[in-house]
C-alpha cells in the first residue's frame, strides 16, 4: 500500500533536483543541495525490511532488477541524446570530434569517474544499489545504537576519501556517507518519528529558520560530488522532516483534492523516470532556448516545466511497455 505523504515528498523532492540541475543562482544551489539528495535516501531508508527467510542472493538480484537494470536503460536512452545532440548542436570541430569526445567521457563514466556524461545525473541509482546492499548487511546488527555507529564511521570515511580527492569506482566513497542518512530514513520510521503530526505553520517556520541560519554559515557542500560535512547532517535532517510535516498534514488536509496535489503525488510516484530521462530534455532544448531573446531563469524555469511535463507523459507507456525500465516486472 502506498504511502501518499512519502509520494508528494518525492514529488517535492525530484522537482527541486531538477531545479537544481537547471541553472540557478549560487544560493539556490547551494539550498538546493543540502538536502534534495540526501531527502531521497532517507525516504529510501523508511521502506526497508529485512525479511529473514531472504539471503543475500536472492536481495542483490531484486536491487539489481529494481536499481541497476533502470540505470542501463536510462544510461542507454543518454547515449543516444549525447550523440543526437553532437549531430543537431556540433560543436567547433565538428560532429565526428564532437562524438569522439563523448565517447571517451561515457567510457570513463563506465568505470565510475564522477564528472562523465553518464554519470551526471543517474549516478544516484548505482549509489543507492550499493548502500541498499550495504544496509541489507548491517541490518543483521540487532543493536541499533551499534548500527548507528557503523554508520557515522563510514560516513567519515567516505567523507575523508572524497576531502582527498579519492575516487572509487562506481561511486562507492558517495555512498558510504549517503549511507548514514538511510540508516537515518530507517530510523525515523521505526521508532515513529513518520506518525508524529507537525503544524504547517510550525514547518514553515522551521524551514525558514533553519535556511537563514544555513546561509549565515560556513557552506561544506561539495557541489560536485554531493559531499556532506557531519554538520551539515542535522540542519539535512530538519529540513526533511519539516517538508515531511507538510506533506503528512496535506495529506489529512481538506485540499487533498487539488490539481497541484494530485500533480505532486504523480511527480513522486514517478520520481524515478523523471530522475533518469530529465538530463536529456535539457540537453536537447537549452541550446535552441539560448537562442531566444530571453533570460537564463526564464529558460531555467522552460526546460524545468518541459523536462516533468514530458517525462510525466511518457510514463503511462513506458510503464505498459517496458516496465523493466522502471524496476518492475
Amino acid at each position: 500500500m502506498r504511502q501518499p505523504q512519502f509520494d508528494l515528498l518525492k514529488g517535492i523532492g525530484i522537482i527541486l533536483v531538477l531545479i537544481g540541475h537547471a541553472d540557478c543562482s549560487r544560493l539556490v544551489f547551494c539550498d538546493l543541495y543540502l538536502f534534495h539528495m540526501p531527502l531521497f535516501f532517507l525516504a529510501s531508508g523508511c521502506f526497508f525490511k529485512r525479511r529473514e527467510d531472504e539471503s543475500f542472493k536472492v536481495r542483490l538480484r531484486k536491487q539489481a532488477k529494481r536499481l541497476l537494470v533502470p540505470y542501463l536503460a536510462f544510461l542507454g536512452i543518454s547515449i543516444f541524446c549525447h550523440a543526437l545532440e553532437a549531430i543537431i548542436w556540433p560543436g567547433e570541430n565538428g560532429v565526428w570530434a564532437t562524438l569522439r569526445t563523448k565517447a571517451i567521457l561515457f567510457g570513463i563514466g563506465l568505470i565510475g569517474m564522477e564528472q562523465s556524461l553518464s554519470f551526471r545525473t543517474i549516478w544516484f541509482l548505482i549509489a543507492l544499489f550499493e548502500v541498499s546492499i550495504l544496509y541489507w548487511g548491517l541490518s543483521a546488527i540487532r543493536d541499533l545504537r551499534g548500527r548507528t555507529a557503523i554508520s557515522l564511521l563510514l560516513f567519515i570515511g567516505g567523507y575523508l576519501l572524497q576531502s582527498f580527492r579519492i575516487d572509487l569506482p562506481f561511486f562507492i566513497d558517495s555512498a558510504l556517507s549517503l549511507q548514514l542518512y538511510y540508516h537515518l530514513g530507517y530510523l525515523f520510521r521505526a521508532k515513529g518519528f513518520s506518525e508524529i503530526r507537525l503544524s504547517p505553520w510550525v514547518c514553515v517556520v522551521g524551514l525558514t529558520i533553519i535556511l537563514v541560519l544555513f546561509n549565515q554559515a560556513p557552506v561544506y557542500t561539495d557541489y560536485r560530488t554531493n559531499r556532506f560535512h557531519l554538520s551539515t547532517v542535522p540542519m539535512t535532517l530538519l529540513i526533511v522532516w519539516q517538508l515531511y510535516g507538510l506533506c503528512l498534514a496535506w495529506v489529512n488536509s481538506r485540499w487533498k483534492n487539488a490539481a497541484s496535489y494530485r500533480f505532486l503525488e504523480r511527480a513522486g510516484v514517478n520520481s524515478l523516470l523523471i530522475f533518469g530521462i530529465h538530463r536529456n530534455f535539457y540537453l536537447l532544448l537549452q541550446p535552441l532556448f539560448f537562442l531566444l531573446p530571453i533570460g537564463t531563469y526564464r529558460i531555467s524555469t522552460l526546460l524545468v516545466i518541459i523536462a516533468i511535463l514530458g517525462s510525466l507523459s511518457l510514463a503511462q507507456p513506458i510503464e505498459k511497455r517496458c516496465p523493466w525500465m522502471l524496476g518492475k516486472s
